[in-house]
């Protein structure tokens, strides 16, 4: 089996779900998402929930389940915004959304950590009890600034509390929002985590994520392309370079959101502005227009044209985002609306970190 390269941190909605689905047979082996489960949306007409809690759990399991039948293996499933209670069948979020997923033949792996609720550690040692899946250890940056041997022992703590090991635990250092210019800031805190912290070679895997999207398009300029720095790609190649390294991480982002972005379907409804992100090297370009509710869908066919037109555009048979933008900007298609333009650029830049990894990696023969 081909050897994960990606682990891209996607929160647990449509558009995300369905970007999963248009991920290439031959790219999905090379995917490990994490799936964070979401507060369940209200319609922006009554600010009313749009569906129950047991149905908002099972469409998270569903899309684990056809992710892992389809070509696909592990989702990490993170469940550490969400309310513990109310439970669902007398069982957390979390033990639900996993023995749903196993029923429909997913393979879903429960994410913990150093600043996870008794409840979800209990939660994850229960799953780990009856699956052979092991675990995830999400870090955030916080986590990190305490002396290795420190950090080692409340990993050690946490790992029996869990009633895991290393060889079947990934752990993954979540950098969260990355501010521009820091890149290299990033790079070296991960290289000081990974050479100092003992048995770093044991994990099952180490992955290392963060953003630099910005969490709001509001301030850009209409109908004109903007590009911005992805520091996260920046930092970790920077990382590869590091000399010496004692154990290269996975590359892990956020796809195209920002960690904290707030869109499809919260209560804002209409009054968020059209936009569409495309992934370049090293880069995004973002294009907006109007608000949805003063310009309309419509919008989108014009800003597709204006990243078909860029120089970087990958073309339309790149991936099913690329067709997507492509076919709309010759308005062979309808403008979509804003969950279509998340699955679309979700889609591309799936397809495009992989590439990008893949030939990363191509000296090696990794792959």
């Amino acid at each position: 089996m081909r050897q994960v390269v990606y682990v891209p941190i996607l929160k647990a909605k449509k558009g995300e779900y369905d970007a999963l689905l248009k991920v290439s047979p031959s790219a999905r082996p090379l995917v490990l998402p994490l799936m964070e489960l979401q507060e369940i949306p209200l319609s922006w007409k009554n600010h009313a929930p749009t569906r129950t809690l047991r149905d908002h759990l099972e469409l998270l399991a569903k899309s684990i389940g056809a992710w892992s039948t389809s070509g696909g293996s592990n989702v990490l499933v993170e469940v550490g915004r969400f309310p513990e209670s109310p439970k669902v069948a007398g069982e957390s979020p979390l033990e639900f959304i996993v023995k749903e997923a196993d029923r429909l033949g997913g393979k879903p792996v429960p994410v913990a950590g150093l600043r996870r609720t008794p409840g979800i550690r209990q939660a994850t040692r229960r799953i780990a009890e009856n699956s052979s899946l092991g675990a995830c250890v999400r870090l955030d940056g916080r986590d990190c600034l305490v002396p290795a041997d420190v950090l080692d022992s409340q990993l050690d703590e946490l790992l029996q509390e869990l009633g895991v090991d290393r060889p079947s635990c990934d752990l993954l250092v979540d950098f969260g929002e990355i501010p521009a210019e820091h890149s290299g800031f990033t790079a070296q805190a991960a290289a000081s985590l990974i050479n100092s912290l003992p048995e770093i070679a044991t994990w099952r895997n180490i992955i290392t994520a963060g953003s630099s999207m910005p969490k709001t398009v509001s301030g850009l300029p209409l109908s004109e392309v903007v590009s911005v720095v992805r520091e996260e790609w920046i930092g970790w190649k920077a990382l590869s370079e590091q000399v010496p390294l004692k154990r290269l991480p996975l590359f892990g982002d956020y796809g195209v959101a920002h960690p904290e972005s707030l869109e499809q379907g919260s209560f804002i409804g209409r009054n968020i502005a059209a936009k569409v992100r495309y992934t370049i090297d090293g880069a995004w370009i973002l294009v907006r227009n109007d608000t949805l509710k003063r310009g309309g869908d419509e919008q989108f066919h014009d800003l597709c044209a204006l990243v078909c037109d860029h120089q970087a555009y990958c073309g339309p048979s790149f991936s099913w985002g690329d067709e997507r933008i492509y076919k709309c900007s010759r308005r062979e298609c309808g403008p979509g609306n804003l969950t279509t333009w998340v699955t679309a650029a979700t889609s591309h830049h799936i397809a495009f970190v992989v590439s990008q990894l893949a030939s990363e990696s191509e000296p090696s023969d990794n792959l």
